[in-house]
C-alpha cells in the first residue's frame, strides 16, 4: 500500500512553479534515483550521494510506514507540489494510518529538509569523547 501512496505522491499532476530544490533521495520505486535503501541513508557517513535536483514544481517528500508485523518503510524523494486542479499540498507530516498500518507523509520546500532523522555521531566518537574526558580529569594536576 504504501508503494502505492507515494508513487500517487510523486505522479500527481504539478503545475508549474519556482526552481528546483536538492531533496534527499532513499527507497524510491524509481531505479534511476541515486542513493539506495533508507536503511543506508541512515547509516551513511554523508548524505551528499543521496541527494538528488527536484524538478521546477516539485518539493521534497518522506513517508515512514510501520506494517503489522513487518519491517519499517521509508521513501524520500521529490513530490508534486500541486495536486490536481491546482491545489497546493499543505506543508508539513501528517497521518494516514489504517487498521494495518502507521505512516506518516512529510512534504517540505527547502534545501534538503527531508531528511526526517537527527544526525547522530557513531557510538565510538561518544566512547572517545567519554575516554579523553576522563583521562583528562585524572591527569589534571592538584591544587
Amino acid at each position: 500500500m504504501w508503494h502505492a501512496v507515494a508513487l500517487l505522491l510523486c505522479q500527481l499532476a504539478p503545475a508549474p512553479a519556482a526552481a528546483g530544490i536538492d531533496c534527499y533521495a532513499c527507497g524510491g520505486l524509481v531505479s534511476d534515483q541515486p542513493g539506495g535503501s533508507c536503511r543506508e541513508f541512515r547509516n551513511a557517513l554523508t548524505w551528499s550521494l543521496f541527494t538528488v535536483t527536484c524538478a521546477d514544481d516539485e518539493i521534497c517528500a518522506k513517508t515512514a510506514s510501520l506494517y503489522t508485523g513487518q519491517e519499517d518503510r521509508e521513501f524520500r524523494g521529490c513530490a508534486a507540489r500541486e495536486a490536481w486542479f491546482g491545489l497546493r499540498h499543505p506543508l508539513g507530516c501528517r497521518p494516514a494510518n489504517t487498521s494495518d498500518s502507521q505512516t506518516e507523509f512529510c512534504l517540505c520546500d527547502t534545501r534538503l529538509c527531508n531528511a526526517g532523522t537527527r544526525r547522530r555521531p557513531p557510538a565510538a566518537l561518544w566512547m572517545l569523547a567519554v575516554l579523553a574526558l576522563a583521562l583528562a580529569l585524572a591527569l589534571r594536576p592538584e591544587r
